[in-house]
């Protein structure tokens, strides 16, 4: 009964969908084997006005007419109906088609369709020509499952030779773009959605937003931060319900887009199956290398080599193991210092020991281009070092070698580095002793420091017995300045600045003395003590012929090759020679220049002005 209602309902749609509104009488019946059969009759008066017969009524009960001869008038051709002879061929009917609202094979009587049929209205899923979105009916299905909408699937990876596969690495992540589409019959759901990751692919952590943009006409609507993250083998997107166009969203039905995630690949995949009809072929990398890289600086401070050294790998590289070397006399390395820190940002699982100043570590897997840094560092003991010429040094040699699976010869790298812990050497500029001044002789005090700095900072770390320490008076200021007194004065302090001794060595006894040079050597007998020496001596100025006030200097080395220098000054006892120039008056008329020069002459007078 129902579906013979509906034939009746469908048929009754179709003819006025033909018919249109030009006011021509139409009638739909229905003869099924159900026993039911009915008619509809719209009657409007023809251009004769006459009324209309209806296909449906007999024509023994219709009242005879006179044949007119009428105009042939060219009837449009409708589809199910025909244009020749003078009635149309009927079609036996059929079935309703519920989904398309459309008749097949019903009885249909276009004897009067007009010329031009009307045009069918645009139904709710149909998109505008300005490409508006579709908009959703309301007895559209939906779902929650992303893998419904899939479409496409993009790898940021090479392919193969033949293009069948990606080549991709083991452990190395990889942009994978998942394009999403509605469907007319199936549309997004309005809360969350989900989506399981394919077996092979780990995209667990990763965390991120998109924005989905709704055009309808010349308006355009962004629905933003729509958030996404993956868990446990599942994608949940949830849709931002609080943006203001959120409802732009839901009323449309072709919504598409992509999200773009970063997934690594299990060795055991060959296809990640992303839907029923959606699969990508991969391959992995096997050939792999490694490569090392190391440098070194020393920290005399903290009595520190601190090494840097760093492994790169080409390709997916399995189990690679490094190993590294110190030498060096004074140094051993510090097991607790040895730390990996790898580019990718994640934790370095290396497994491994230190054996005395060597250490061996096995990493499982390095990933294409992936970087680990290994940072450690070796002890050094000054007081096993030894003063050679002069210089308390050793030198530090550090090599590591990393090979793997792929690459059993590996790659090693070398450093050398030269631990220096030669006695320092300070100079003071030099200071003015007025309470000794001689007449016009001025005497001036110096102070160097060996082993150690005049403020303090840096004690004493090694012995500095034998270094031999060279003053001399700069060449320009002989003339006026040379050594005074009876000798030199050397304090002598421990590493905590207590004082060991105070020796006073008349300049007999250095090693060489003149009136502009002296040269002292630290005894032997301070061996194997971390010791600082502060050596004090004088100069007389003579300054009877200055009239400038005058800048004094020298220089002291040691055979350690350090070397420092100091500056002191004087100003003669009776002034010094002052000139001032004034302009007097400007003669406009002859253009001259009036000048008063003023010299104030020192108390003794100037054996001659130039």
């Amino acid at each position: 009964m129902n579906k013979m209602i509906k034939r009746i309902l469908a048929v009754i749609l179709v003819t006025s969908m033909l018919l249109g509104s030009n006011g021509i009488s139409y009638a739909a019946e229905v003869t099924a084997g159900d026993g039911i059969a009915g008619t509809e009759e719209v009657s409007l008066e023809s251009e004769a006005g006459e009324q209309m017969e209806s296909p449906g009524d007999s024509e023994e009960h219709a009242p005879k007419e006179p044949e007119v001869e009428e105009p042939e008038v060219e009837e449009p051709e409708v589809e199910g109906s025909s244009a020749e002879g003078a009635q149309p061929e009927e079609e036996t009917a059929e079935e309703f088609d519920e989904e398309t609202n459309a008749v097949v094979g019903e009885q249909v009587d276009a004897t009067d369709v007009a010329a031009e049929p009307a045009e069918a209205p645009m139904s709710a899923s149909e998109s505008d020509e300005g490409g508006a979105p579709l908009l959703r009916e309301e007895n559209v299905s939906h779902s929650a499952n992303l893998v419904d909408f899939l479409t496409d699937v993009e790898i940021d990876a090479p392919m193969n030779d033949d293009g069948t596969a990606y080549k991709v690495e083991p452990g190395t992540p990889y942009a994978i773009e998942l394009k999403f589409k509605e469907k007319p019959n199936l549309q997004f759901d309005n809360n969350v959605l989900t989506y399981n990751i394919p077996t092979g692919l780990d995209a667990d952590g990763h965390t991120g937003s998109i924005s989905v943009t709704v055009e309808r006409g010349d308006q355009v609507y962004i629905i933003s931060n729509n958030t996404f993250s993956v868990e446990n083998g599942v994608l949940t997107l949830t849709w931002n319900q609080s943006d203001p166009n959120f409802h732009q969203l839901t009323a449309a039905a072709n919504i598409d887009f992509e999200i773009t995630l970063s997934g690594v690949f299990t060795e055991e995949a060959t296809r990640i199956q992303f839907s029923d009809e959606i699969y990508k072929d991969v391959e992995f990398e096997k050939t792999n290398a490694v490569r090392t890289y190391k440098e070194a600086n020393v920290d005399i401070v903290d009595d520190r080599v601190n090494y840097t050294a760093t492994v790169e790998s080409f390709g997916t590289s399995q189990n690679v193991v490094v190993t590294d070397t110190i030498t060096g006399t004074g140094l051993t390395l510090d097991p607790n210092s040895i730390s990996f820190e790898s580019s990718t940002g994640q934790p370095v699982s290396a497994t491994g020991t230190a054996n005395g100043n060597s250490f061996t570590y096995t990493i499982p897997r390095m990933a294409d281009q992936e970087v680990i840094t290994i940072t450690y560092s070796a002890i050094i003991d000054p007081s096993q070092l030894q003063m050679v010429n002069g210089r308390v040094v050793t030198q530090s040699h550090n090599k590591i070698k990393a090979t793997s699976e792929g690459d059993p010869q590996g790659h090693e790298s070398e450093v050398d580095t030269e631990v220096n812990y030669t006695p320092s050497l300070y100079k003071v500029g030099a200071t003015e002793l007025v309470d000794q001044q001689d007449g016009t002789v001025k005497k001036l005090q110096w102070t160097v420091f060996v082993n150690g700095d005049p403020y303090g900072n840096n004690p004493p770390k090694v012995s500095a017995a034998g270094t031999v320490v060279t003053d001399t008076i700069n060449e320009t200021d002989r003339d006026i300045m040379k050594y005074s007194g009876t000798g030199i004065t050397v304090r002598v302090t421990d590493a905590q600045g207590r004082l060991v001794r105070t020796d006073t060595i008349p300049y007999g006894q250095l090693d060489a003395y003149s009136d502009y040079s002296w040269q002292y050597t630290i005894p032997q007998s301070d061996a194997g003590h971390a010791y600082k020496y502060e050596i004090t001596y004088t100069t007389d100025v003579e300054t009877k012929d200055l009239t400038l006030w005058r800048q004094l200097g020298n220089v002291v080395v040691t055979n350690g090759d350090q070397s420092d220098w100091g500056q002191g000054e004087v100003i003669p006892e009776n002034g010094v020679i002052d000139i001032n120039k004034t302009v007097m008056d400007i003669d406009k008329n002859s253009m001259e220049v009036t000048w008063q020069t003023i010299v104030d002459v020192p108390n003794n007078g100037l054996p001659r002005a130039i």
